[in-house]
């Protein structure tokens, strides 16, 4: 757990977006930050809904 809050801590202070992927069995996880209390609070983007026909 230390060591992904130290890739997200290096991307911030690179002005990326904080998130790791990892793969493991063929499939990809991908871990985001969404908060960090004093440290890293995003703006919420709305993500737009798919159409239904």
């Amino acid at each position: 757990m230390a060591d992904l809050f130290e890739t997200f801590d290096a991307q911030l202070k690179d002005s990326q977006d904080p998130r790791v992927e990892l793969e493991f069995f063929g499939g990809t996880i991908e871990i985001r930050l969404l908060s960090f209390e004093g440290v890293y609070k995003p703006q919420l983007v709305a993500l737009a809904e798919p159409e239904s026909s």
